[in-house]
């Protein structure tokens, strides 16, 4: 079995995946962040989660629904155009 393999199933089994995953929820429901929602890099410096832990929660809330992707912004990091994500808002809720 991979290290990459065996971390992310000990991440799983103590529920350290889904405390992150609750974090980064509720950072995105801010309201200075619910409109145009936070890059994966941003998120880990606000919250201090290293960038690989933010990418694989923020798959995981893509996956089941929990987000959904915001507009592109060039990242000041990288140079590179990025993606943020938000929080996918409840039909019928207001």
């Amino acid at each position: 079995m991979s290290t990459k393999l065996l971390s992310y199933l000990e991440v799983i089994a103590t529920g350290k995946a889904t405390d992150q995953r609750v974090k980064i929820c509720k950072l995105l429901t801010r309201k200075q962040y619910q409109q145009k929602g936070l890059t994966r890099r941003q998120i880990s410096r606000i919250t201090g989660f290293e960038l690989s832990a933010v990418c694989g929660r923020v798959n995981e809330l893509l996956s089941c629904g929990a987000l959904e992707y915001g507009d592109t912004t060039v990242c000041k990091t990288t140079g590179k155009l990025v993606e943020r994500v938000k929080i996918k808002p409840v039909k019928g809720a207001k």
